[in-house]
């Protein structure tokens, strides 16, 4: 009968999770990199502090979603890329 050990050696295993590990590190910059990007446009609105505020804490609390939501309803600035 095999051991954990046995499946833990299997070559094709490691590769598989090395590979989704920089995938999932990747996608995770990314979101990263586009809440900043939401970040500063919600800075760079017109909307009152306290708005500003409140959009911040949701998409740094809650990366995706927040930034989904700030997507459809957020403020806008004038961020270029």
């Amino acid at each position: 009968m095999a051991s954990i050990e046995d499946y833990a050696q299997h070559q094709p295993f490691k590769e598989n999770v090395a590979m989704g590990s920089t995938f999932n590190g990747l996608v995770g910059l990314i979101i990263l990199a586009l809440d900043i990007w939401a970040i500063l446009n919600v800075i760079k609105s017109s909307s009152e502090v306290g708005i500003k505020v409140l959009w911040i804490l949701l998409i740094a609390l809650l990366p995706v979603i927040g930034l989904v939501i700030w997507a459809i309803a957020g403020p806008r600035g004038n961020v270029r890329i």
